[in-house]
């Protein structure tokens, strides 16, 4: 005889299996075309919305950024992350040394960051959906890990002012 789960454990549960039935990307009988390319274009089963069209906006995500990613488009996203990165830490180790005041220069770098996110949250681009209702409960979790990566950043770009990039990556890893 199974043990009885608690209705928190049943919650879960059933949020997981919409989740995964919702990120399954598999073909079906009604011509070849994936159950996530139904609900893009709208002509999926159940009335035209997709028949995921709630389920996706349970999760706050768009059905086109639900798709999975192959390993050749992962691989391909490695140079541009890559140049990217590099690019922040040279910059970074320039500004640091030349600027007067380096931690402006972390303050706008983040400040810019979340401008990126909240024009990606616009309807109009439609990244992100900005429209599910957030809590308090989601950010906590994320409060200590953020502010340690603050201090990480702000330390790193105080060490940019004194060593080379290379000793300063070596001690980040």
């Amino acid at each position: 005889m199974a043990p009885d789960r608690s209705s928190a454990d049943q919650e879960q549960q059933q949020r997981l299996l919409r989740n995964d039935k919702f990120m399954e990307n598999e073909t079906d009988s009604s011509g070849g075309a994936s159950s996530l390319d139904k609900m893009e274009n709208g002509n999926g089963g159940g009335g035209g919305d997709g028949g995921n069209s709630k389920t996706a906006q349970m999760m706050g995500v768009s059905a086109s950024s639900a798709k999975k990613e192959t390993p050749l488009t992962a691989a391909m996203w490695f140079p541009f992350y890559l140049t990217c990165s590099v690019g922040m830490v040279l910059l970074n180790k320039t500004l640091s040394v030349n600027f007067p005041n380096p931690n402006t220069v972390l303050g706008l770098q983040n400040g810019a960051s979340v401008v990126y996110l909240y024009l990606g949250g616009l309807p109009s681009v439609g990244l992100f959906d900005l429209t599910v209702p957030f809590r308090p409960s989601q950010f906590k979790p994320f409060l200590y890990p953020t502010i340690n990566w603050v201090i990480m950043l702000a330390l790193s770009l105080k060490m940019l002012q004194y060593n080379s990039v290379a000793t300063m990556t070596m001690f980040k890893t």
